[in-house]
């Protein structure tokens, strides 16, 4: 039956399609601080798509703008490397893992997109609350916002299963990752490693996916992945987007303990959650 499970999951990776060219340019575009601002505006030019996005975005109530930007070029200058490629990865994973709905109507597919949006936002408020650089403040939202690879995967493709796994789970009083485990032969997070692996992502954004529930086992991504799962679990409290339906446990400690930060400290901080949700939502509307 493993055996089986794990021929299924791989097979339907294998599925997937691969990101397209032009994001991949983009991102290796972003990457290289010594490639010209004119290859990243004509490889955006060529993709409606991101070109609408970038317009979107700069636009939206996320920058509060009081003129509207229809330049492309302005609007690359003023959006920043990072935030073009946050967005063009964000779009062309959502023109790949969106284009197909939930496989079972008990789970919500958009609500876990918001639960992921939410995740992000958090990500990049705990960010700034601890001091981090201004620069890292965007690397945490988007790796906050991809860190359910594996479960948005499941949804779509595995769905059916997933509704087990939760069903036993909550009939046996079960940890999530345990009863995963026990009907997929592995967890959500090490499907979404897989996925994450098949599309080349960035090596921060791959141990974000993979090691999200265990940050002590990311290396030099610890703190990352233990900003993520504090976001997550301050997202969980708030009951925003899709829910288990199981206990949320206990505080992650442990990843308090790696960011050297504390609940109570961020209470204040996260006072503008909702708000920040609903300014960021362009990053997840088609």
């Amino acid at each position: 039956m493993s055996d089986d499970i794990q021929a299924k999951i791989r097979k339907s990776i294998e599925d997937v399609p691969s990101l397209p060219l032009t994001a991949l340019k983009i991102i290796r575009l972003a990457n290289n601080i010594n490639s010209p601002p004119q290859e990243m505006l004509e490889t955006i030019k060529v993709d409606p798509v991101i070109t609408g996005k970038v317009l979107q975005l700069i636009n939206s109530s996320y920058f509060g703008l009081s003129a509207n930007v229809t330049d492309l070029r302005q609007a690359l200058v003023m959006l920043g490397n990072n935030t073009i490629k946050n967005l063009a990865l964000t779009s062309a994973l959502l023109q790949t893992m969106k284009s197909k709905g939930s496989g079972n109507e008990a789970l919500d597919l958009d609500g876990l997109w918001l639960r992921s949006l939410a995740t992000a936002v958090g990500a990049k408020i705990i960010a700034k609350a601890t001091g981090l650089p201004r620069l890292k403040h965007d690397e945490f939202f988007l790796i906050g916002l991809l860190h359910d690879l594996g479960r948005i995967f499941i949804f779509q493709f595995l769905a059916d299963k997933y509704v087990e796994a939760l069903e036993k789970a909550k009939a046996e009083n079960l940890a999530l990752e345990e009863s995963e485990i026990s009907v997929f032969s592995m967890s959500s997070p090490q499907i979404g490693g897989l996925l994450s692996e098949k599309w080349q992502l960035p090596p921060n954004i791959n141990a974000g996916v993979h090691h999200h529930r265990h940050p002590e086992d990311a290396g030099e991504f610890e703190k990352i992945c233990a900003i993520i799962k504090i976001s997550s679990y301050i997202v969980s409290q708030k009951e925003i987007g899709w829910s288990e339906g199981l206990p949320i446990g206990d505080p992650p400690e442990k990843a308090l303990e790696i960011v050297g930060v504390s609940l109570e400290k961020l209470e204040d901080p996260m006072l503008v959650l909702s708000e920040e949700i609903e300014n960021a939502k362009n990053f997840i509307q088609e």
